[in-house]
């Protein structure tokens, strides 16, 4: 297993946790602005967090595997070079458009 798949989860988990940390806070801004009880508004909000996540694993997972087809796709029209030795030809005619340094006689006279 490589690297890239073992690290596949990770961003659909965040996006889990912050979808029901979210749920949660506006659940209990809600409850408290309404006036219910207390431990009537933090079960209420903490079942709330409990069904978001499945959700929000559910869109991270989607979302995860949509950038890894579109890298998978860009990789297969893209694919990088094999690393071929430099081209001398292009070298050389480098060096011939270079100006050379040096004293001559036509730069004397």
């Amino acid at each position: 297993m490589n690297r890239a798949t073992e690290c596949s989860t990770i961003p659909a988990k965040v996006i889990a946790s912050s979808f029901a940390l979210v749920a949660f806070a506006a659940a209990l801004f809600v409850g408290l602005q309404v006036g219910n009880p207390v431990t009537t508004v933090i079960y209420r909000a903490t079942l709330v967090m409990l069904m978001c996540w499945p959700v929000g694993y559910a869109i991270g997972r989607i979302g995860q595997r949509v950038v890894d087809h579109n890298i998978e796709t860009y990789k297969a029209q893209h694919p990088i070079p094999a690393d071929m030795p430099p081209d001398t030809d292009q070298d050389q005619a480098a060096q011939d458009a270079s100006p050379r340094t040096g004293s001559t006689t036509e730069q004397i006279a």
